[in-house]
């Protein structure tokens, strides 16, 4: 019985290993992808096509150091403010009024070809006080009213 129940804990994490690669190595679709457009239209769709491409470098890399899907990546509590007190469904009703929508959604609907923050894996406005995070570190790259920083985790 132990040796039976090793095996299934240890086919389990293959199973969930190889389900991580899967998910970093492709783009989201249907619904996954229009929930990452509407996060790449409210944090940076003011910033157009460059300031969104930047933050969708973010998610991906979150992809690869969290082995999560990037819909998992944006929803992580606390991680996109966009979604910190708002309904995934009414952000993307949103943002498909957007007049970057469709941009964003062919951003959202490839893995990131461009490496404009130097593979950072977090960012905040310019806006805002400096984060906790980000004290004591440099920053990668500065695009339009964004500043990013790779910390590793």
């Amino acid at each position: 019985m132990m040796k039976t129940n090793y095996i299934t804990k240890a086919a389990v994490l293959a199973l969930t290993a190889a389900t991580s690669t899967l998910a970093e190595s492709r783009p989201p679709a249907g619904g996954d992808r229009d929930l990452c457009a509407a996060v790449l239209i409210a944090e940076a769709g003011g910033e157009g096509k460059r300031g969104m491409q930047a933050v969708w470098e973010i998610v991906h890399q979150r992809t690869r150091t969290r082995s999560m899907g990037h819909a998992h990546v944006v929803f992580q509590r606390w991680q996109f403010s966009c979604l910190n007190k708002r309904r995934p469904d009414d952000l993307i009703r949103q943002s498909r009024q957007h007049s970057l929508w469709r941009t964003a959604v062919a951003i959202a609907s490839k893995l990131p070809v461009t490496n404009l923050t130097a593979k950072a894996d977090h960012y905040h406005a310019t806006s805002i006080k400096r984060p906790y995070w980000a004290k004591g570190r440099k920053a990668t790259a500065k695009i339009g009213r964004h500043v990013f920083y790779k910390l590793g985790y």
